[in-house]
């Protein structure tokens, strides 16, 4: 009843206008990570750099960091955010701070813990830390807020969020692996935590800086979506062309679930949380509109870009922005396309 209610209660936006390319991107290689903010176009490259563009005539700035040991300098892809006063990055251990026209600034190791994913928050920070319940050998995801000493050491201060997953099925002598999971994420924005957990449906909480929940949007499981036969089998035959793919055999039952998770990603801008879901129409996917004041949630459609799920995208003022590549000049570009 509660699925018909919530069906019933959505309303249908447009979000199916022309997407509108915006600019060729010859100086990306690999894009990850993408970021549309006030003014400014960051794309986080898997070759470890990052790019930064003027939104107003999509003019390249400059390159942040590059691959490398040294000052501002990184060995894996960064995480990043972007403060009013300054641009975040992170990377294995590495925090490195820029000014707002991308210049080295600073930047400090994490001596004591390893994380997943660290941002400031006013003068502390927020940390994921995944870990095993050796107990009942289950898995977790701990999201904290610490301080940092000044021996670079983070001290714990007060727990935001908790999540424990079951224990994975062991079958034939080897544990069965789950190749599409929940999804668990993390957004900073205005001092503001921002958390989706795919695992409760469409669920998404803000807490303060100290940690104390404000609000949250908790719409109930929708009708589940049935992981296609056609889309396993594309997904085995990509999963086959990784080079490891014949030792995670030996090691793994590699499973494929029937259904897929309440959501893929989640994003925030305006007071409003987007979530972007697994349901194709044509070739465009679900989103998902909600606000933290209890406002009836929208449906919109936005592009699917692949036959496969994405993270090249960001959204500012109802525009979604992502990248996609042609195939025929064999360089990435700019779309986008309004959220009506």
């Amino acid at each position: 009843m509660k699925t018909i209610a919530l069906l019933l209660m959505l309303l249908i936006v447009g979000g199916q206008g022309n997407s509108k390319k915006l600019a060729t991107l010859p100086e990306v290689e690999k894009p990850g990570i993408i970021l549309v903010k006030n003014g400014k176009l960051f794309i986080g490259d898997s070759t470890v750099k990052l790019h930064f563009y003027s939104m107003k005539d999509f003019r390249y700035v400059k390159q942040i960091t590059s691959k490398g040991e040294g000052p501002g300098e990184l060995k894996n892809p960064p995480l990043f955010t972007i403060h009013p006063n300054y641009i975040f990055l992170f990377s294995s251990k590495k925090c490195a701070y820029f000014t707002r026209d991308g210049d080295y600034d600073r930047e400090f190791i994490i001596k004591n813990i390893r994380f997943n994913e660290v941002y400031p928050v006013k003068e502390n920070f927020v940390a994921l830390k995944p870990g095993m319940n050796k107990r009942n050998d289950s898995s977790y995801s701990d999201i904290s807020i610490y301080t940092r000493t000044k021996d670079n050491e983070f001290e714990f201060q007060k727990e935001v969020y908790y999540l424990e997953r079951p224990p994975d099925k062991i079958s034939g002598g080897k544990r069965d692996y789950l190749v599409i999971r929940d999804y668990l994420g993390i957004i900073v924005q205005e001092d503001k935590i921002y958390i989706g957990d795919s695992s409760r449906g469409l669920f998404a909480a803000v807490f303060d800086a100290d940690g104390r929940e404000i609000h949250r949007v908790n719409l109930w499981k929708m009708d589940k979506i049935k992981i296609s036969e056609e889309y396993k089998k594309y997904f085995m035959e990509r999963i086959k062309r990784n080079s490891s793919y014949n030792i995670v055999k030996s090691m793994y039952n590699i499973i494929i679930p029937e259904y897929f998770p309440g959501f893929y990603r989640f994003a925030v801008d305006n007071g409003k949380v987007y979530f972007l879901t697994y349901l194709k129409k044509d070739d465009k996917r679900e989103i998902i509109i909600a606000d933290f004041k209890g406002s009836p949630p929208k449906r919109a459609y936005v592009p699917w870009v692949d036959n496969d799920a994405y993270i090249n995208f960001s959204i500012e003022n109802d525009k979604f922005y992502y990248i996609a590549e042609n195939d025929e000049e064999e360089v990435w570009e700019l779309h986008m396309v309004e959220i009506k």
